[in-house]
Order: structure tokens, then C-alpha cells, then sequence
């Protein structure tokens, strides 16, 4: 008999089979009708039957301080005017999945907009209320503690809530300690 090898990634019952399809890296900010737009284009190929299903905006979807109120991350609206939560029903309707930049340390890559650092519980929850299906996580910032465990506590709120959000980290790393990532995310 035939055994599967083990999993080497968060086991969590995501990203069982590779994810397929865009990350707005280096072409940001990109907002709903440009991904809306991919989406359409991978339906109307048939590349979603094979697999491409994500549309992803990377840094630049936020503002870029949180809500002075509820501490939340916002969507910037001139770049999704219909809002997040509408936009990524539009895409379930269509079978395709929605996915955020964020990052494991106070601000983002682009050193101004707020990170996940401290608000992974409340990030994650307004991420799941929004309908995200991927986050990308990354190490922008160097801090005292360690980056394994400031991606480990964004995995740790998923898994709380329950989110069915595929977690993504780039650690900035030459050599990543690939026995330390397989046990933070589902992909790095």
C-alpha cells in the first residue's frame, strides 16, 4: 500500500493542493475593479477550473492608520468603493476567493501603514467578517522577538476564529528555518 508523505505546512485543511492565482505585488495599490477584472479573465479562459482562483491585493489596499475607535484595519475607498465585504461576495458568487497583505510587525513594508503586531485576534476577526481567503504575512520590521513568533501568533488568531484563510509568510529570511515555518503557515 501507498502511504501520503506528511504534511510540511500548517495543517489546517488549506492549500491541500497548491493556490493559483494573483498577487498584485509591484503593482500596487490595485483595487475592486482591477482584481474583478483578473477574476473575469480567469473564469473566462477557464483557467479557474484548473486552479486559479485568488486574486490578491497586496500592500496599498489599506489605510493607513486604524479606526481610532475600534482599532481596525480599513479598506481605503476609493480603491474599493463597493467596500471589501461586498467585493469578496461578488467573487464567492463566482467561486473565486479574495485575498490581503498584512504584516507581523507594527507597520507595513512601506514603514507608514499599521501592521498586524498586537491585533492579530481583532485583524483576523475583521478579515474572516470581510470574506478574506489568504493572507500574506511579512517580517518588515526587526524586533527583539523573534519572527517565527509574531507569524506564530497571526496563526494562532486563525485558528481561534476558526478562519479559513490561507496564511502566507515571507520572513525576509536567506535561509528560512523550514522546520519552524511548516508549523506557522500553509505556505512561505
Amino acid at each position: 500500500a501507498l502511504s501520503a508523505a506528511p504534511c510540511l505546512a500548517l495543517n489546517n485543511g488549506l492549500a491541500l493542493t497548491p493556490p493559483c492565482g494573483l498577487n498584485s505585488y509591484m503593482e500596487c495599490p490595485v483595487g475592486e475593479a482591477f482584481l474583478e477584472s483578473i477574476a473575469d479573465y480567469f473564469i473566462a479562459t477557464g483557467m479557474n477550473n484548473s486552479c486559479f482562483r485568488y486574486v490578491n491585493s497586496d500592500e496599498g489596499w489599506e489605510l493607513n492608520d486604524r479606526n481610532a475607535t475600534t482599532h481596525e484595519l480599513m479598506w481605503d475607498p476609493e480603491l474599493w468603493p463597493s467596500g471589501l465585504p461586498a467585493f469578496t461576495a461578488r467573487l464567492a458568487a463566482k467561486k473565486m476567493k479574495f485575498g490581503l497583505y498584512g504584516a507581523a510587525s507594527g507597520v507595513t513594508c512601506n514603514g507608514v501603514t499599521a501592521g498586524q503586531l498586537g491585533y492579530e485576534d481583532l485583524d483576523v476577526a475583521t478579515f474572516k467578517r470581510w470574506g478574506v481567503s489568504f493572507l500574506k504575512s511579512d517580517n518588515c520590521a526587526s524586533y527583539a522577538m523573534d519572527s517565527s513568533v509574531r507569524f506564530a501568533a497571526t496563526r494562532d488568531a486563525l485558528l481561534r476564529a476558526d478562519a479559513q484563510i490561507l496564511y502566507s509568510i515571507e520572513p525576509f529570511s536567506i535561509s528560512p528555518d523550514l522546520r519552524q515555518s511548516v508549523k506557522v503557515a500553509n505556505m512561505w
